[in-house]
Order: C-alpha cells, then structure tokens, then sequence
C-alpha cells in the first residue's frame, strides 16, 4: 500500500456524478463495518418491476422510491438507510422537503446495456450526451439514472446523484454549476458506523488523483474560467479536462468551507441561502462578478489561496490517527479519527447474488 494508504485507479469520464477512490472507516472496529456483509443479505420487501427481460423491484424509502435490476444483495440491502443517511446530510447545506413532497426517483439499472437503452428513450434528443458516460450516473428532470459498478462506487455515484435531485427539488439549480458540482463531490467517499454512511469529503480520492494530475501539469482552469463554466460544457470537452473540471470545483468547494480558518464559510452559506429565496445565482456570463459579490476579497488574492489548499489537499499523507472532516453543519464539531484497519475495509467487494 502506498504512504497514503490509497488505491490507485485511471481516470474514468462522467457526466454530473462522480466516481471515487478511498475512504476510511473510524472508531472502534466494533461500531464500523466496512461496505461488505458477513451475513446472508436481506433484500428490501418491494414491488415487483421489470425492464426489458430483466425482472427487477422497486424499493420505498422515506424520501426515494428506487426502480432496480440490481442484483448485488449487499448493496440492496444497505441501499435504504445508505439514501436516507445521503438525505439527512444534504440537510446540512439546504432547507428540508415540505411535507406533501413526492420522493426523489431512482433508476439503478443491473447492466449498462439496460441503462443505455432507457437513456435513449428517457432523454430523447439529450441521450447522446449522456451516453458520453463511460461509467457513472446522470441527474435529468430530478430524476437519477445509474447503472451497476463496483460497490463502493455505486453507492457514491447515487449519493452524488441525489444531492443534485435535492438540489433540483429546493434550488431549481440556481446556485452557480462549480458550486453545485463541488458540493455534490462531498457525497462520493463515505463510510459506514453502525449500519449508518458518514461521508467524508477530504478523502475523495478519485478527485486528489485528478487535482494531483492537473497540478503537476499545470492545467487548472483560472478561477474565471471555473466560475463560468457550466457541467454541460464541461462533459463536452476531452475526458482529462472534463476530470479537471470536477476536481477543481470539489477543492474550491473545500476551501471556501474549510480554508483560512473557515473565512468564507458565512459568505459560502449566504450564497446557498439567497439562492434557496429565489436568487437565480448560476449565470454563465457573470459567473465570476457573482463569485467576487458574496466572497469579498481581490479574486485574484482568493484564486491563489485556493490553489495553495489544494496543493495541500494533494499533498496531506492519508494515514492512521489523522483527524478529517465529515459532512455536517458544524465544521468544527462534525471529525472523526482515521485509523489503517478501517481505511483497508474500503478495498472493493464483489458482488453477491440476491437471496429472495
């Protein structure tokens, strides 16, 4: 294992979801379990529902009704309290769901071939875009559309997903695409305590090896090229830059939360609290005039300090006993400890087959 006690993986394009590399557990090994399971799989009770040949289910939670041909009985199990653990975290950044509020919907398809052919149908004139997506998820008209991966990032990919669903629900997508995106990342890298996900945003490793590449490089986006870009243009462009595009929003994201002592987290709130009062804030054009607006600070000063936090990011060793940030309302009080042996149980699982 390498001194940052993370796996190493090739770049992967997507569109509005994100896939992800290294998390790590935390606490005593008694109140965590990693994404596996050492007992025979409890699927969900759920309706019987179909696509194409495939049979499949569809599963009711509180806040989701998930349509499945999945047949990972591991993951279909967590699924429930893994969506609703996403939900209550994406509290943490906006308001709560009015109480006649129709559940998010979910298509988690078992094969590729499946989620390719509903895309086509579903998206119509949109599908070849979406199809782009080498391995992921996409959002459209609030609704998710994912297919199976490997578990870990299947699970990432839905909560990534789902903030977008919720943001679509409370914003209406009026908070600028970068910060949309970034914040969206802080759903991907998670683990698990008693049964329940935290997500860990600082050990999103999939978006570390990005910003590592673009740094060493040299091939970041200037902060006005960043704050005017949209995620649509960003899918377009070639897949190391669509990669860039993401990592570089999910770091600005971090430190405009956590760098410099937490100095523009009041700004960074107002900005999410205005556009859930109805500030339409996701202009394309005047994308770095609304950044300059809410963070008040020379952005040239600010586009420097933000490349420094993410030199950091890249270059902090992930290692036992490390203190890290999970998502949460309070920065200061929402950490936990990692150690070796909880950072291991996130090494991929293979899928197990569904006992009925």
């Amino acid at each position: 294992m390498t001194p940052r006690y993370v796996r190493q993986i090739t770049s992967i394009l997507i569109v509005s979801a994100a896939l992800l590399l290294s998390a790590g557990c935390v606490a005593r090994k008694s109140e965590w379990t990693s994404s596996g399971a050492s007992h025979v799989p409890t699927i969900p009770k759920g309706e019987p529902w179909s696509f194409q040949e495939s049979k499949g289910r569809i599963i009711k939670t509180a806040h989701f009704t998930i349509y499945t041909t999945a047949r990972d009985a591991v993951l279909l199990e967590k699924l429930p309290d893994f969506l609703e653990g996403a939900y209550e975290k994406y509290l943490a950044f906006l308001p709560p769901a009015k109480d006649d509020e129709k559940p998010l919907v979910i298509y988690l398809f078992g094969r590729r071939s499946e989620w390719e052919a509903y895309t086509k149908d579903y998206t119509g004139a949109q599908a070849e875009t979406y199809l782009k997506i080498r391995a992921g998820a996409y959002s459209y008209q609030g609704t998710c559309v994912a297919y199976m991966l490997e578990r870990y990032h299947t699970f990432g990919v839905l909560a990534h997903e789902g903030f977008h669903q919720f943001a679509h629900r409370r914003l209406g997508h009026r908070i600028p695409p970068w910060m949309e995106e970034g914040l969206a990342c802080n759903f991907e890298a998670h683990v698990w305590k008693n049964g329940k996900p935290e997500f860990t945003p600082d050990l999103n490793e999939f978006r570390i090896s990005a910003l590592e590449r673009d740094l060493r490089n040299n091939r970041m986006f200037s902060l006005e090229e960043l704050t005017g870009m949209q995620a649509g243009t960003a899918i377009n462009l070639p897949p190391e830059k669509t990669a860039t595009f993401y990592a570089q929003a999910w770091a600005l994201t971090r430190f405009l939360q956590e760098g410099k002592n937490g100095k523009f987290r009041d700004s960074f709130r107002q900005l999410l609290d205005d556009a859930a009062s109805g500030a339409d804030l996701a202009s394309r054009d005047q994308g770095l005039q609304i950044f300059e607006s809410y963070f008040k600070e020379n952005s040239e000063i600010i586009a420097k300090e933000a490349l420094q936090y993410a030199k950091r990011l890249v270059q902090r060793q992930i290692e036992p006993g490390m203190e890290i940030s999970v998502v949460g309302r309070d920065p200061n009080i929402d950490k936990i400890v990692v150690t070796a042996e909880q950072i291991e149980e996130t090494v991929p699982e293979k899928t197990v087959e569904p006992a009925e």
